[in-house]
């Protein structure tokens, strides 16, 4: 995967790596596959109790789970990269914190490894993999109406949402 492909992260994303981050921090050590993960239920989340995403980089269906593909050249691979987000200042709305905070509560104590499992046997990632040309090494986005269909509501609503 060439960084090249990707654009630069949004500053929103940033924002919800550094607040996933630090909140995780409390619980042990940080890896990249449970932040990516954890991005991904956070935003899918989002969509469903606040009706819009906490950002708008797309999440990728890679072999491994979930990916927000514009984070992954700051994440390499199973190293401490604390200090690439610690020091972000959460710009995020309480609303915003207050589902980040839910989401690391609820899947936090998983394992990176255990959120791919998890994030692969649910529909989103697996529509988007399936869709995935063969040898793409960018994999298919995972829409936000795939993941408000799964995790929320009904496809036919979700085209109603402007957000979508």
């Amino acid at each position: 995967m060439s960084a090249a492909l990707e654009t630069e992260p949004t500053p929103q994303v940033l924002d919800a790596a550094a607040c996933i981050i630090r909140r995780l921090l409390k619980l042990g050590p940080v890896d990249t596959v449970k932040v990516q993960r954890l991005l991904y239920y956070a935003n899918a989340w989002s969509l469903v109790s606040a009706g819009n995403p906490l950002f708008e980089d797309e999440i990728r269906a890679w072999p491994q789970g979930p990916v927000v593909a514009t984070l992954h050249p700051l994440m390499p691979g199973p190293l401490l990269f604390e200090e690439l987000f610690v020091n972000n200042a959460c710009a995020l709305s309480p609303d915003e914190r207050g589902c980040i905070t839910w989401t690391v509560n609820t899947y936090g104590g998983l394992s990176g490894y255990r959120l791919s499992n998890l994030a692969r046997r649910e529909s989103p990632w697996l529509d988007a993999w399936s869709s995935a040309a063969p040898n793409d090494g960018r994999g298919a986005v995972i829409t936000h109406r795939a993941m408000l269909g799964f995790y929320g509501i009904p496809q036919d609503q979700a085209s109603k949402n402007p957000h979508i």
